[in-house]
């Protein structure tokens, strides 16, 4: 596998993004502590939590995107496009909806605890606004379909 090289302004906005996505995982696991300690429980623990690492895996992914942080300078995309990466992501998005909805209706249901519909809408939407970031980047760059 072909090792990917960053310059320094690449390397040094990722590791801000990645601070910055720490640090919002850290008080979004902060607010769910608190939240929960006054009685209130929107989710089993181990859901909320992935639910919130999502979140900040999100935001790291669509400030890398936002920010030109995610491919290396000498990287060119070759045959792979925005389209293609657009539907790339969307039938992800679809399939991980279909499948949380089959499984909520199935008779293979996973428990209550387990949290299984809420994952795969949570699941959908990262996909879908890493799409959206990615598609407004193009369009506000203004480069053209390859």
């Amino acid at each position: 596998m072909k090792k990917i090289e960053f310059d320094e302004l690449q390397q040094s906005r990722r590791y801000r993004y990645g601070y910055q996505s720490f640090i919002l995982l850290a008080f979004l696991i902060l607010i769910d502590s608190v939240i929960s300690g006054m009685g209130v429980v929107w989710l089993e623990h181990t859901t909320s939590t992935f639910i919130l690492l999502l979140a900040g895996c999100t935001y790291f992914i669509c400030r890398c995107i936002w920010g030109d942080a995610l491919v290396g300078p000498k990287e060119t995309p070759g045959r792979f496009s925005a389209k293609t990466a657009a539907i790339v992501i969307s039938a992800a998005a679809v399939a991980v909806l279909v499948a949380g909805f089959a499984l909520s209706k199935g008779h293979n249901q996973p428990s209550a605890a387990a949290g299984g519909n809420e994952l795969s809408l949570v699941c959908t939407a990262m996909w879908a606004v890493i799409a959206l970031v990615y598609a407004l980047k193009r369009l506000v760059k203004g480069k053209p379909e390859q």
